[in-house]
Parts: structure tokens; sequence; C-alpha cells
């Protein structure tokens, strides 16, 4: 017969970085001693953990093990319900077997960081500085911002005024401030500037407020030894009178011989993959930094609801996570030490729409009579046959799909960033990959996706009998392999990174870089250095 098993709590509450734990009791229904084994399923599989992962229980009795989650800190866990199931099974026969369904209710850390350049700027009339937030929590920030000084003597454009930072991201800003009259005589005033940034709280939160202060010193007009020499004579008088006269507010808070960018020209914006919009413009002589402002509707005076940087000489920038067939306007203006340029003419494009996946295919009985475990199809029932990387005896051959990841088709064309065989415990190879992605996230700064190529038509045909971490959503090959040549250069992955590129599913192309062998000693891919074109990879 089979066990009966129970979970102490059905639901669980955690935040990130921190641990909680239940219990779960099995119950032996025969009348004979039983061993019985205990793993996690799910999702929250990667955080979870069985304390012992075995028991010993006597005919009709009762036996207690302890479950624990421990989700990892940082942008990568998300909030949110996250399910799980814990399941017992009789060592001596897998197909006795129980199972116990739960919730893990993952919180959310909202920490923002926040830094503003320069500490000190100088200027006779107008000061700038450059505000930077790096969102490091599990929840997107909503920030207003707001700016005074000591005195208030100074006025302040602030742009954008309020921007929403995504988990893991960098948003940023632009302040601006001016005196409302010159210093003409003496030595530098300074006056504290204040930029404070407030959270968007829900009702039951309190309200999340931080400040920056810098330092606005303000250059007279007239040095002392000038003013001491036009006190001596009558000419010196003159001479201070008619300088008096000619002064003119001047931008002087990083250099005088350094012109604002000039109006940026070619702004277009394109419909792209699924969710996303490609922009490009023509370079600005002499920027330093571009700003693209998404705005909040399409008249010329919508405020801007995000703002996202790119550095020269990128001229393209690819904005994913809008939604599918909906219509967003965006301005880009152009900043160097002399200021910012006026911003561009309005530009609107529709976010493209992701297809709709073909069905999956159906499950087959099992010769043997008694059903996958997994319920996914088998490599034998699939339609579409499926090849090891490079054929050889010691390949990993492809096995059913792993039910603890979820099948999904690449959206466009995609770069496989990881790699691993099938050939471990299905929890355990789901752990350990679960775990690479997380590294490769964080290094990249990226969201990769990990699936079980034997569940994809697309994937199974490069990397059957394998898990792949990729990334997707690119608007062409030529847009993925600039990817893979600035990953190569910045060697955020190692010095030789595996960055395979493959068409989106209307290209019918090879892949730019050729797919992994495997060594003779342990079976694993090996990546071989892609083709480099060289053209700058798109800045997020």
């Amino acid at each position: 017969m089979d066990p009966e098993v129970v979970l102490r709590d059905t639901r669980l509450q955690v935040r990130p970085g921190e641990t909680v734990r239940t219990t779960a009791t099995v119950r032996n229904t025969n009348d004979v001693v039983a061993q019985y084994t205990f793993e996690v399923l799910g999702p929250a599989a990667a955080w979870a953990e069985v304390i012992p992962t075995s028991v010993s229980v006597v005919r009709r009795g009762e036996s207690t093990v302890q479950v624990l989650f421990r989700p990892p800190a940082g942008p990568g866990t998300a909030a949110g319900t996250v399910p799980f199931a814990l399941r017992c099974a009789s060592r001596e026969n897998q197909d006795s077997a129980a199972v116990a369904d739960g919730e893990l209710a993952v919180g959310a850390i909202h920490e923002v960081v926040a830094s503003l350049s320069p500490s000190i700027a100088r200027g006779r009339w107008t000061g700038r500085w450059t505000a930077r937030f790096d969102n490091r929590g599990t929840a997107p920030a909503r920030l207003r911002l707001s700016a005074s000084d000591d005195r208030r003597a100074l006025g302040f454009a602030l742009a954008p005024a309020e921007l929403v930072v995504e988990p893991g991201q960098t948003g940023y800003a632009y302040l601006k401030a001016r005196a409302s009259r010159p210093v003409l005589l003496g030595a530098l005033a300074r006056q504290q500037v204040r930029l404070t940034y407030t959270r968007a709280t829900g009702a039951d939160e309190k309200v999340a407020e931080g400040f920056i202060d810098v330092a606005f010193e303000r250059t007279p007009v007239l040095t002392r030894t000038i003013a001491a020499l036009a006190g001596t004579a009558l000419v010196g008088g003159l001479v201070a009178a008619v300088l008096l006269a000619r002064a003119t507010p001047r931008d002087e808070t990083a250099s005088l011989d350094v012109a604002a960018p000039l109006q940026p020209t070619g702004l277009n914006a394109a419909s792209g993959a699924g969710g996303a919009i490609r922009l490009s413009w023509l370079e600005v002589a002499g920027a330093r930094k571009y700003a693209i402002y998404k705005l909040a509707g399409e008249a010329d005076d919508a405020p801007a609801e995000e703002a996202r940087r790119v550095d020269p000489p990128v001229t393209v920038l690819v904005w994913k996570g809008l939604q599918g067939g909906a219509r967003t306007c965006f301005r880009l203006v152009a900043v160097n030490e002399g200021g910012i340029s006026e911003p561009s003419s309005l530009q609107c494009a529709s976010a493209g729409i992701t297809p709709v996946a073909s069905p999956t295919p159906t499950d087959s009985p099992d010769p043997s009579g008694s059903p996958d475990p997994s319920g996914s199809p088998t490599p034998a029932d699939s339609p579409h046959p499926t090849l090891s990387p490079t054929p050889g005896p010691q390949v990993t051959s492809p096995g059913p799909p792993d039910p603890g990841v979820p099948a999904r088709e690449p959206e466009g064309s995609y770069v496989v960033l990881g790699i691993s065989p099938k050939k471990d415990p299905t929890a355990q190879r789901t752990q350990e990959s679960a775990r690479r992605q997380g590294e490769i996230d964080r290094a990249l700064g990226e969201r990769t996706r990990l699936a079980d190529a034997d569940a994809s038509r697309r994937l199974s045909a490069h990397y059957a009998g394998f898990m792949v971490i990729y990334l997707d959503g690119f608007l062409s090959l030529a847009d993925a392999q600039e990817y893979c040549t600035q990953l190569r250069a910045g060697g955020k992955l190692g010095p030789n990174p595996l960055c395979e590129v493959f068409p989106g599913p209307a290209g019918g192309e090879a892949p730019l870089a050729t797919a992994p062998s495997t060594t003779a000693s342990t079976g694993m891919p090996v990546a071989r250095p892609a083709t480099a074109i060289p053209t700058p990879a798109v800045a997020q």
C-alpha cells in the first residue's frame, strides 16, 4: 500500500536570504517495516532541503522529517507565490509513493542605492548633476524626485521627475540648478543642494524616502585681483565697469570651452520581437551619453515614465518588457560636460506580439505498462528527431523532459549561454542548472531562461539530452552576434564563455557559431569561438 504524507503547514512565508521550515509526517500503512525517501518538486525545489532525506518506519507507524526553504537574496529572486510539492516514495518500490502540496510566499525586498555626481559643481549661473539609482531589491522601485537648496535662492529642473527602476537595473535622472543672480566679487559662494527621492508604497506600507546632498560653488564674475586694480586708478575702474556691463550668464559647470550637444536627429522607432521596440538614431558629435525617455502618451508635452542610458558610439537600443501590440512613444537627448541638448522629435511604434506556441505532442503509453512519472512525452514519442551535439559514444542521450522546468520555445533569434547533461537525478540536475542560471544572471544583469531541450523543438535539434540556459528576443542574427561579441570582450563569464547564436524560426540559417563538441573524457560540450562582427553591442 502507498504511504501517507502530511505537511504541517501548506502555506509558508519567507523573505529572500532567510530560512523558513515546516515538518512533514509519513505514515507506514503496511504490516512490514518500510524505508521511505523524500524530495521536493516544483520551482521552489532549488531552495529546498529535507532533513533527513530518508527514514525507516515500523509497520503501522509514523515518522517526521523537516522541510527547509532558503530563497537566495538578490534581484534574481522575484517576489510572489511559488508552489511546491513533497514526494515520499518507498525505497523498495518507487511506484509506491505519496505527494503533499504547498505554497511558498516569497516577500519583496526594497533596496535602492542612490548617488549623485559630481559632488561639487561649479559655475557662475548653473550647476548640473547626474543621479543614479541602483535597484538591488526584488520588486520594481517607483521613485518621485524633488530638489531644494538651503537658502532657497536656486531654481531647479529635473528630467525625469518620476521613474521606475526594475530589480537589478539602474535608472538615471538629470538635475540642473540655476541662480537668480550672479556673485560679482569675492570668494567662491557655496550652497548645499539636496535631491530627495520618495519610493511609492502600498496602502499598508510606510513611506520610504531618502536624500543626497551635494554642493554648488558659484564663481564670482570679478576676482579680488581685478577689483584691487580697478580701485587704484580711473582706468582700472572703467575697465571693471566694462567687464561688469558685458558680463552675461554662462554655463561653467565643467568647462568654459565645451558647448552642449546639438539636438539629436534621425530617431526611428520600429516594432521588434514580442514586447520589444527597436530604437535607432544618428550619432551626435560631442555626446558623452544618450538618454532615451519612454513617454506616458503621444502628446508633444507628455511626461516621461522611464529613462534608459546608452553610451556612445552605440546608437541603437532595444527596449524590452513592453505590452505586445501597445503603442509607445519616445524622445532622445544627448549629454556632455557642457549640458543637455534639446530633445529630439517624438517617435512612436507598437511593440511586437509574441506568436502563439504550437501544440505540444501528446504522450504515448509506456511499453512496460507503467505511466511516465514526469507526465512529459519521451523522445521516441516526439514527431521531431533529436540530435546530440556531436555524434560519439560519450554524448549524453536524450531523456524525458524535466517536470521541474517549464517547456517553452525560444522567441526570435537567441544565444545559448550554458548547458548541462541530463544524466543526474531530476531534482539534482534541476537544482544545479538553476544555480548556474542564477550565477549567469547576476554576472550579466540579464534575465535568462532555463529550459529542457527535450521539451523544445528548436532546442532539441542541437542540444538533445541537455538542460539549456539561453537568452532570446533578439531582432536578428546580427543583433545576437553583437551581444556575443560584447560578452566575450567584457569577460563577465570568463575568458572563453559559451555563447552560441541561433536564428529565429523563420530564418532558416545555420547558427553563426558552430554547435558545441564534446571532450573525450567528460562528454561535456565545449564552446567554439564565433566569428566576431565589429559592431558595438547594444547598451541596455
